[in-house]
């Protein structure tokens, strides 16, 4: 599937690209950057700061000329209503809130996580667990945003399990 993302910056850019590259054909551009030629486009994923006008504007000229992808997904930073309604007004199919949730954003465009098929105890799934998570805080951090620490110990657990009875701290003598 064929994945366009649009962001106001670059380090956005990339931790929209470090979720997606693993399962899609990603292209992407920056919102001022310069005008590419997209075609074949499924889904469009756009993280952009849409509490200032500048921004609105010139994400509606480029929605303009992409006014024949369906599914438009909007990462909104904050959870006040004026971004999660702008995003509708934008044409948002779905708008998802706070830090970019890899299985969540999968998930929407039509995707599992990696590893939650029936390969999912496999080592190459429990590296491409631990990727998506390790990309998920760096841009979390570049962002400003909190960090999913739920997903961080999730893939952790697929990485290196727990034995069962060994679910506490262990402490030694």
């Amino acid at each position: 599937m064929s994945v366009h993302v649009i962001a106001d910056s670059s380090a956005k850019l990339a931790g929209v690209r470090a979720v997606l590259e693993r399962k899609h054909a990603v292209t992407s551009e920056l919102l001022r950057g310069l005008s590419i030629q997209r075609s074949n486009i499924h889904v469009l994923v756009i993280k952009v700061d849409l509490r200032g006008i500048d921004n609105i504007c010139v994400l509606k000229k480029v929605l303009s000329g992409l006014s024949r992808v369906q599914k438009r997904i909007f990462l909104v930073e904050d959870s006040a209503h004026l971004s999660v309604s702008q995003a509708y007004a934008l044409g948002a199919t779905s708008v998802l809130v706070g830090a970019i949730k890899p299985a969540e954003l999968l998930r929407e465009i039509g995707d599992e996580m990696p590893g939650n098929d029936a390969d999912e105890h496999s080592s190459a799934a429990a590296a491409s667990s631990g990727e998506i998570a390790l990309a998920s805080m760096f841009t979390a951090i570049a962002s400003g945003t909190p960090i999913d620490v739920g997903a961080a110990r999730q893939a952790g657990a697929r990485i290196a399990p727990v034995p069962s009875g060994k679910q506490g701290r262990e402490t030694r003598k």
